[in-house]
């Protein structure tokens, strides 16, 4: 074999299933690096690479930079996720260091998904990149029956839990059955939230400006941000009622509501809770497999790429909270979650179903749901996106600028409007300041400034140019951060 190959994964969770059908097809030539990996295990893989023994490797988006010598081809699994997108500095989104790569090196790239970001789409439909689509599963087995549950009518009947009566019915007749089940909530804890009835306030971090969420195994209030633990204590903070309520639910919530309804069943969890020490995703999933556990309750992690035949029921709680984000990528990120994990469904010759809970069961995530097509879902997105000059029609470039002080970041984020007004025009729209969704992070207070235009030589020159100017005039404790189609603008 002349060419190397790196295939990224978007979860560590999967370089160890992908690894072993590497090697099951090409023997001891492959090579697998991650972050959970020891030190000594990264150098002998990396020495195994440099030395030329490996020509696959496989890994996260990081595998990317590994010292891999004569590359004919890199493979993005699952290229929509937003994993692949760097967040923290570096910045970088793997498509785009993988596409350079790719040029220097004359190699092949290949995207995959089943739900393809829809710029990628776009850029596959005006003929910038090939599509080849596969209509079939590659066993020929069947898709699974999706079924929608209108909650707001559980609640009329009476059902206050979690759990449907559909989704309860279906759990049962799989333990007859002996199959197996998975259980997608995208939030973690046991209450989301801890409500004072007595002022109506929500019980908040102290470093953050998110409510705290309530974890029963530990008996803490965490924040998911900045990591802020406290006890929950019996008063308010804020007026000194004892009415606290614990609101919204979370993984641990569900597990305990369905020990309620059914006291036979088993249960795994599969969450950043339970994930934290080295091995605990494979072990987990071993665990789930080996010993035959009724269900696995997850959140976004078991979402993707795992291949388990005995897996023929898949409920979705709350399906509404994957797609209720503040920006405009919100419909396309959980249309792609949620056909994502319908999709561990029936994965064997056992036929498989889909019971998705959602109080608005008419949006148009849950309509292209229901029918699992994704050029359903696209055409109605990219008619949304052209309409409102929305990536693929534009760039977006955000402009975030934090502190720890509140009035300074707010007297930049004027001063930096003000000298990229200047440049306003149709090419170079320039939005006003905005506070973010979630206006302080680990004590540090954020404005946001937006720019819809078109990436090109003139306007990085602009931006340049005023990141100049701003750099004479600016508090020196406000830090900018400039990224190009962010996941998020909050």
């Amino acid at each position: 074999m002349k060419k190397a190959a790196i295939v990224l994964v978007p979860e560590i969770a999967l370089t160890t299933q992908t690894k072993r059908r590497f090697i099951s097809r090409f023997g001891k030539i492959v090579s697998v690096l991650h972050s959970k990996m020891t030190i000594l295990e990264r150098q002998t893989e990396i020495r195994r690479i440099m030395q030329g023994e490996t020509k696959i490797v496989i890994g996260p988006r990081s595998a990317l930079f590994v010292p891999l010598n004569n590359i004919g081809l890199i493979v993005i699994d699952e290229e929509h996720d937003s994993s692949y997108i760097s967040q923290t500095t570096p910045r970088y989104d793997t498509r785009e260091v993988a596409r350079y790569l790719c040029y220097m090196n004359k190699a092949c790239l290949l995207l995959g998904s089943a739900t393809p970001d829809v710029k990628t789409m776009y850029q596959a439909e005006t003929g910038s990149i090939n599509l080849y689509k596969l209509s079939k599963r590659p066993n020929g087995y069947n898709m699974p029956k999706i079924h929608v549950v209108n909650m707001k009518e559980e609640r009329v009947l009476g059902n206050g839990k979690c759990i449907s009566l559909s989704l309860l019915n279906e759990i049962k007749k799989n333990i007859q059955k002996k199959e197996q089940t998975f259980i997608f909530l995208n939030r973690r804890g046991f209450a989301s939230s801890v409500v004072c009835r007595g002022c109506g306030k929500i019980l908040k971090c102290a470093n953050c400006d998110v409510g705290l969420t309530y974890h029963k195994k530990i008996d803490l209030l965490l924040c998911h941000y900045c990591s802020y633990a406290e006890k929950l204590n019996n008063t308010c903070p804020y007026c000194g009622s004892e009415n606290l309520d614990l609101t919204g639910i979370g993984t641990e919530l569900v597990e305990k509501q369905l020990h309620e309804l059914l006291p036979e069943v088993t249960t795994i969890r599969m969450d950043a809770d339970t994930t934290v020490k080295r091995g605990a995703h494979e072990e987990i999933l071993d665990r789930f497999k080996k010993e035959r556990i009724d269900v696995l309750i997850g959140t976004q992690m078991i979402s993707k790429g795992h291949d388990i035949e005995t897996v023929t029921l898949v409920g979705i709680i709350n399906a509404d909270s994957t797609y209720a984000m503040n920006t405009f990528s919100a419909s396309e990120k959980g249309f792609s979650n949620l056909l994502q994990v319908s999709g561990r469904a029936g994965r064997g010759s056992l036929s498989g179903r889909v019971i998705v809970q959602a109080y608005d069961e008419e949006s148009t995530v849950i309509d292209a749901l229901k029918t699992q097509s994704y050029d359903d879902f696209y055409k109605t997105e990219i008619e949304f996106r052209k309409y409102a000059t929305y990536p693929p029609f534009c760039d977006i470039v955000l402009f975030e600028l934090t502190s720890m002080h509140k009035e300074a970041v707010q007297n930049d984020s004027k001063h930096m409007y003000d000298l990229l007004g200047k440049y306003n025009s149709e090419e170079f729209k320039v939005l006003t300041p905005k506070t973010p969704y979630i206006s302080k992070i680990n004590n540090k207070y954020s404005m946001q400034i937006i720019v819809k235009t078109q990436i090109c030589d003139k306007v990085l020159n602009i931006i340049y140019k005023n990141l100049q100017e701003y750099d004479k005039i600016h508090n020196r404790d406000v830090y900018i951060s400039v990224t190009k189609n962010p996941l998020f603008i909050g």
